[in-house]
């Protein structure tokens, strides 16, 4: 993966890209929607100044100009020449990959005087088509075996000790295994539906082919043998299901736009999705199959006409009929129920995901990444990054109808901490928050169990105060108050471990995902944090947070603490 800038009217753009070797593009048997792939040459270094873009990129940023290719594009570091673009279907490894440049592949190994390895680069993925007869099992076998065997070579280098090499199918990008199991209960839910819908129509049937006795019986009575029969009553089923089929594949085809748009943005594709012989040649034996399972029934019935009854005016109605008709009958509302079960159980899932309390009210409340320059913060500089982030937090917070901003930072690992000195470790999600006004918990209207917020005094050295959610509070002290309790953590730069006291339990919260289970976490004083993965504010607008957007990137950009474009995440809609 790589990023390159693009001079913006307010910040500079990020343009995410993918480099890829030479051979990536034919593996895929695919064809540029203008230009070419690259060359082997390319691929060399000091040639690597040539660029695929891709079809959204193309047409938001040029104008979907056709001269594109051989014009050369003016990145803020770094110019490239155009050789192709691709198709608007292909969109590998993510859709918000905007270019492809060439890659001669990952440097090699290079081993210092000590024996430590030093990795080319760590976000590099091989894509490979297995031999008939290969195992994805015996290449992970393979692959663990040469991981084992550099780590023996470098005894004394942990990162190669720790590594491995995973084998995946390509196919779980595409189809998670939760979405591939959905998707087969689709598929059976599709298959009870169309069992039903044949046992319906051989109803059907049946009462039509018993309106017909007098017809068959004349057919048979001048030589008609059964077969006839069968072969006749089973051409006037199928010609019934062709008709279905075709009716299928035309509201297929009409909706086919309606079903792509309904496929996740963010799903990687190579192909464009379209009506194909493989379609045709399904279409074609569901039509067969269930021609078959509506036409057999009254078929069987009407093949075997009692020709001498039946020529009788106003014979008798036989009961074979009505025994058939019993079974469909209860075959319909026996499939039928199990649907019904099924529907009702997804029902409840459905209401049970949009009942769960996340802990916090995500109306109107949105994450601000205000792309910091961490260049800027070298080790050792977080009172300047605290300062320049309290400096930010009050500006957004002046701004009209923002009702209240925090400043949340995430921290690098895990805490460890136990109840006493020395005692049984409990690992705990760290985050660094904001006091006082800046109090994210309270932008998000987290609720308070017990005690009372952080406050601006909170972090000092004796014994510094902390806040825990229930879970950290229930596993450190079960069925107790943990208000006013200490634990015991090993502060970074400290020889011995250090007493946390806790003024407060705030209620679990699930900032990703409903289905995710909240874990222990602790929240400390914004001011004692050390050093964070990401640094972010967290606002909440008295209207629609989209609408604040531009107003947002405006004070940043006016507060000259940004190099980026700030980005934006709406909790409600995540």
């Amino acid at each position: 993966y790589g990023e390159l800038q693009l001079r913006g009217e307010n910040f500079p753009e990020t343009v995410d890209g993918v480099r890829v070797t030479p051979e990536f593009f034919p593996l895929w048997s695919i064809r540029p929607l203008l230009g070419r792939f690259f060359t082997q040459d390319e691929a060399r270094p000091g040639n690597e100044d040539v660029i695929i873009l891709s079809h959204h990129f193309w047409q938001s940023r040029f104008g979907g100009d056709p001269g594109i290719i051989g014009r050369t594009i003016h990145f803020i570091d770094k110019s490239f020449t155009v050789v192709g673009v691709m198709p608007a279907s292909f969109r590998f490894p993510r859709t918000d990959r905007k270019y492809w440049r060439p890659f001669g592949g990952p440097p090699p190994l290079r081993r210092d005087a000590d024996g430590s390895i030093h990795f080319g680069t760590r976000d590099t993925g091989v894509i490979a088509e297995l031999k008939p007869g290969v195992s994805q099992r015996q290449v992970q076998a393979y692959l663990d075996v040469l991981s084992q065997r550099q780590a023996a070579e470098a005894p004394n280098d942990s990162r190669l000790a720790d590594s491995q090499i995973h084998v995946h199918d390509l196919r779980e990008i595409f189809v998670k295994s939760e979405v591939r199991r959905t998707l087969w209960a689709l598929l059976g839910a599709a298959t009870l539906t169309l069992l039903i819908a044949c046992a319906n129509v051989a109803n059907l049937q049946l009462a039509r082919t018993e309106t017909r006795q007098h017809e068959l019986a004349i057919r048979a009575a001048i030589g008609a043998g059964r077969l006839r029969l069968i072969r006749q009553l089973l051409t006037e089923s199928l010609l019934l299901a062709c008709i279905g089929g075709m009716a299928g594949l035309m509201i297929t085809a009409f909706g086919l736009e309606l079903l792509t748009k309904l496929i996740p943005p963010e799903l990687p594709r190579f192909k464009p999705i379209s009506l194909d012989l493989g379609v045709l040649a399904v279409a074609s034996a569901v039509t067969l199959v269930t021609a078959m399972l509506f036409g057999l029934a009254p078929t069987w019935h009407a093949s075997r006409p009692a020709i001498v009854e039946t020529l009788k005016l106003g014979a008798a109605q036989g009961t074979g009929k009505s025994r058939i008709s019993r079974g469909l009958i209860v075959g319909q509302i026996a499939l039928a129920l199990v649907l019904l079960a099924g529907a009702g159980l997804m029902a409840r899932s459905v209401v049970a995901l949009l009942t769960v309390n996340p802990g916090f009210n995500p109306h109107n409340v949105v994450e601000v990444y205000p792309g910091l320059d961490l260049k800027r913060y070298p080790y050792g500089s977080e009172a300047k990054l605290n300062a320049d982030l309290a400096a930010l937090q009050q500006r957004l917070a002046a701004l009209p109808g923002v009702e209240a901003a925090g400043i949340w930072i995430l921290d690098r690992k895990e805490w460890e901490v136990s109840e006493k000195t020395g005692g049984i470790r409990l690992k705990l999600r760290s985050h660094f928050i904001g006091t006082e006004a800046a109090n994210p918990l309270v932008s998000m209207r987290v609720p308070l169990r017990q005690g009372r917020w952080l406050d601006r005094n909170d972090g000092g050295d004796t014994a510094p105060c902390v806040l825990l959610n229930e879970s950290a509070a229930q596993n450190l002290w079960p069925g107790e108050n943990a208000v006013g309790k200490r634990f015991w953590a090993q502060a970074k730069g400290k020889d011995k471990e250090t007493a946390f006291e806790v003024v407060g339990v705030v209620a679990d919260i699930l900032l990703n995902r409903y289905d995710e289970t909240p874990g222990p976490a602790v929240f400390r004083s914004q001011e004692t944090h050390a050093s964070g993965i990401s640094e972010y504010f967290v606002i909440r607008t008295a209207a629609r947070p989209s609408s604040f957007y531009q107003a947002i990137a405006r004070e940043l950009k006016a507060a000259g603490a940004d190099v980026l474009p700030p980005e934006f995440f709406d909790l409600e809609e995540r």
